[in-house]
């Protein structure tokens, strides 16, 4: 042996990549939905407390609503980015459609490494390349846990309500925007 001091290989760290999802993916996509349905639940966060059937979510990504950031061949994070009008905030943005981030879900095994904050990021340059201007969201508000996620990404608080939604259950829930500008008037504009 030589002298030198033997080294590990260096191993290259993936960057994540953003990735519409197709058919064959939708049950690694609805796999990483299902765990951060049930943390949500396991950590008292009242966003989703009934599940989105499986179909439901087949379908949007048979639209081409559904997106993942991949890290390597491993499917990190999910998410929708849907061009419609949102009956729950009809009061507030009127009926005309729109660009909205939902569903954002992170993998167990990906949580801690600010993957959610980086397809939050990515879901923005994508709806500014589908000639968005804002792109909206709305998220429980009880404890104040996901709005400040979202403001820290340059979310604005545009109204608050409590929604009661098929299932009959409750939520005060808060609707953010992002701009390119950054600003949020009251109202949001069509």
């Amino acid at each position: 042996m030589s002298g030198r001091s033997q080294q590990r290989p260096r191993t290259s760290v993936m960057s994540p990549v953003l990735r519409s999802l197709h058919g064959h993916a939708v049950d690694a996509a609805y796999r990483v939905y299902w765990e951060a349905f049930e943390w949500l639940k396991r950590n008292g966060v009242r966003q989703w407390l009934v599940p989105t059937p499986r179909g439901v979510s087949a379908r949007a990504q048979k639209r081409g609503d559904n997106f993942g950031l991949f890290v390597g061949n491993e499917l990190a994070v999910v998410f929708s980015l849907r061009h419609e009008a949102n009956p729950h905030w009809r009061e507030e943005l009127g009926t005309a459609r729109r660009w909205w981030l939902s569903t954002l879900a992170t993998a167990e095994r990906f949580r801690g490494r600010k993957l959610g904050e980086r397809a939050v990021e990515e879901a923005w340059v994508l709806a500014q390349v589908k000639g968005a201007g804002a792109l909206f969201l709305d998220c429980v508000d009880a404890r104040g846990f996901l709005p400040a996620f979202y403001r820290r990404l340059g979310y604005s608080d545009l109204a608050r309500k409590i929604i009661t939604y098929p299932s009959g259950n409750s939520f005060p829930m808060v609707l953010m925007r992002k701009t390119a500008s950054g600003a949020a008037p009251a109202k949001a504009a069509a």
